[in-house]
């Protein structure tokens, strides 16, 4: 019989720890690296991460990207034109807020420039811009669009001034040293050497004056005298070159305009076919009758003859209290 052998526990106990310890590193060992099943687009599902995509897989998927680029493309491109489009809209806006600005700045400035040219003209002008009207014809345009103030509150006006006031329509000339009772000649142009010519137009002035008081002046009168008049600005013109010229160049020039304003008179006589009007004399008795009258008429003041300064510096005064008075700004 055989004997039976006894097995010590502490045997036991390490046969089964080397056992564990031997299972633990076989797993470690043997675990499964392998490729996972994933879904791949276009093409159903394929092992991967190291699966290959069929070429037909490829080209879709490039196609389809290129459509979808295409796609933000176009978007991106309308996008732009209406990013162009706002702002073009805010470049007109722009402009036309700088278009009105630049005007309301413009129309201010006209206006203060204005006011300051009306003050100017009542406050403290020049002689000769009263002499020659234009500092009248400020304050008549004021007058005009003022309502007409009460007969009794206008200031009077000397009946002989209204004599002595010249006038003319817009646009024309003025007639104002036919409208005298005599032609006051600048010094050079009263020397012998224009005596002739002198006297041959103080003469056909003459007729001229009394035809255009009773109708239309004689066109061969208006010739000759121009023809005279010709005749004395080349004159002059030879005087002044000649170093012998016993005048000085003030009194040339002051000749010369001289001629220039009858040469305009006359300009006034041939184009104008109601030119007995012209030659009447002036009817008021207030300024406001006077302002009254040019409006109705459409007339202007014209400069002064010879002589004749002191009633324009007179009438300044007057229209221009009236003007303060109806403005309100009388001192």
């Amino acid at each position: 019989m055989f004997r039976r052998r006894s097995v010590s526990p502490t045997l036991v106990l390490g046969a089964a720890l080397a056992l564990l310890a031997g299972t633990a590193r076989a797993q470690t060992i043997t675990s499964y690296q392998g490729p996972v099943v994933a879904p791949v687009p276009y093409y159903g599902y394929a092992y991967g991460p190291y699966y290959a995509r069929p070429a037909a897989a490829e080209i879709m998927d490039s196609y389809g990207r290129f459509l979808i680029n295409k796609q933000e493309a176009s978007r991106l491109e309308q996008y732009v034109k209406q990013e162009k489009l706002v702002t073009r809209r805010k470049t007109m806006e722009q402009w036309a807020w700088e278009l009105e600005f630049t005007s309301k700045v413009w129309e201010d400035w006209r206006k203060r420039a204005k006011e300051d040219q009306i003050r100017r003209a009542v406050e403290d002008p020049d002689f000769t811009v009263i002499a020659n009207a234009s500092v009248l014809n400020d304050i008549l345009r004021e007058l005009k669009k003022l309502p007409a103030p009460n007969s009794g509150t206008s200031p009077l006006i000397d009946p002989e001034a209204l004599a002595h006031l010249q006038y003319t329509s817009e646009g024309t000339a003025s007639i104002g040293l036919l409208r005298g009772e005599r032609l006051f000649w600048p010094l050079a142009l009263t020397s012998r050497e224009f005596a002739e010519e002198k006297k041959s137009i103080e003469q056909l002035l003459g007729r001229l004056k009394t035809q255009a008081n009773t109708g239309q002046p004689n066109p061969d009168d208006l010739r000759e005298l121009r023809k005279v008049m010709e005749a004395m600005r080349d004159h002059l013109v030879c005087c002044a070159k000649d170093p012998a010229c016993e005048f000085s160049n003030g009194q040339l020039i002051q000749a010369k305009n001289f001629v220039n304003r009858v040469h305009a008179a006359l300009l006034g006589v041939e184009n104008n076919p109601d030119i007995a009007f012209y030659f009447r004399p002036l009817q008021a008795k207030t300024v406001s009758d006077l302002v009254q009258h040019f409006r109705g008429k459409g007339l202007v003041f014209s400069p002064a003859n010879p002589g004749d300064e002191r009633y324009y510096i007179a009438l300044h005064r007057q229209m221009a209290e009236e003007l303060q008075a109806l403005r309100g700004t009388k001192p």
